[in-house]
């Protein structure tokens, strides 16, 4: 729980990154971390607080409320979002924001917890309209460059926030987008052998008929795993309905290829050879793993082996026809042709 607000800030200094937002009985609690001259390097938003932490266990923390974001975005020293990254969930998306962030010029935000913080629970009681007015300072605040030569900046967002489409894209629709995607029944065999954190917040009632879409008897009948297949099929449908040319579709199958072809000229960025080296130099790594020493293996058939007939049963009833339609939209896309 960030701390309770301190003394307010009139600037808050650019060395300074929002880490957490939560809601309290007394509004918006801001807790800001001074990153110094650090960059976000590591796989996750998350690892990247704690390695700073780690490195520098004395670094200052601050609790404001919400005002200081909208000063922070004020200072107009932000960039604007160059891309935002959606995903379905273990299927890849990691290797988008590595690569992306390989190129010197890009400041990339995978999963912060601030966003999930305004897109979660703890926000329900604001209100639909307070959590999108506090995503643009918060967006803005977290999109300040860390070095000099940062120009680009790009977020990937947490799995579950695709099923939340409307309140993140409300008033940003024309920002380029990616949705990263896989066999439904590969993802569902991943997320029931290492549950995500998005499932225990079923608990939730109010909060998880938000992101399913299931109204609370129907929740009520739904095991963790029909419950998970709901939310998966939530995150589709919703980008397929929003859907128009400021999305990019890109199948887990395709990744490594599309990392450095249709990604790039989709988020409008001019790949060097450099550029081109680092991001391949990531093909054959476990981009989850920091000190980039673990190799990857792909899973797939592993995967589909291990789909049980109850796996195979809820992927029938819930996904196949929202993945069919993306399938769809992304065959029909100029960038698959």
């Amino acid at each position: 729980m960030p701390p309770a607000p301190t003394e307010p800030w009139s600037d808050p200094p650019a060395s300074w990154v929002p880490i957490r937002a939560v809601w309290t009985p007394g509004g918006a609690a801001v807790q800001w971390l001074d990153f110094g001259a650090e960059n976000f390097t590591a796989p996750f938003f998350s690892q990247s607080v704690a390695a700073r932490l780690g490195r520098a266990p004395e670094a200052g923390r601050h609790g404001t409320g919400l005002d200081a974001l909208v000063r922070a975005a004020e200072r107009g020293a932000s960039l604007a979002p160059a891309g935002f990254v959606f995903h379905m969930s273990r299927c890849g998306s990691t290797l988008v924001s590595r690569k992306l962030a390989a190129m010197p010029g890009n400041l990339v935000l995978a999963e912060p917890d601030p966003v999930n913080d305004v897109l979660g629970p703890s926000w329900q009681p604001a209100g639909e309209m307070r959590r999108q007015q506090a995503l643009t300072p918060l967006l803005a605040a977290l999109g300040r460059p860390r070095t000099a030569g940062q120009s680009r900046y790009f977020v990937k967002f947490s799995s579950w926030n695709a099923a939340l489409l409307s309140t993140i894209l409300a008033g940003r629709e024309s920002v380029p987008k990616l949705f990263v995607y896989r066999d439904p029944i590969e993802v569902m065999v991943s997320l029931l052998h290492e549950p995500p954190g998005w499932l225990g917040a079923r608990k939730d009632i109010a909060y998880a008929c938000r992101l399913s879409g299931a109204n609370p008897g129907q929740l009520a009948a739904m095991d963790g795993d029909e419950y998970a297949a709901c939310v998966l099929a939530r995150m589709l449908t919703r980008t397929a309905e929003r859907f128009d040319p400021t999305w990019l579709l890109v199948d887990y199958r395709e990744l490594a290829r599309a990392t450095v072809s249709s990604i790039p000229k989709h988020f409008g960025l001019t790949l060097g050879e450099e550029d081109i080296a680092a991001m391949r130099a990531l093909d054959g790594v476990h981009v989850k793993d920091a000190s980039g020493t673990r190799p990857f293996v792909d899973d797939s058939a592993a995967k589909r082996g291990a789909a049980t007939e109850r796996v195979r049963h809820l992927v029938a009833r819930w996904l196949a026809e929202p993945y069919a339609r993306l399938e769809a939209l992304r065959a029909a896309q100029p960038a698959a042709n």
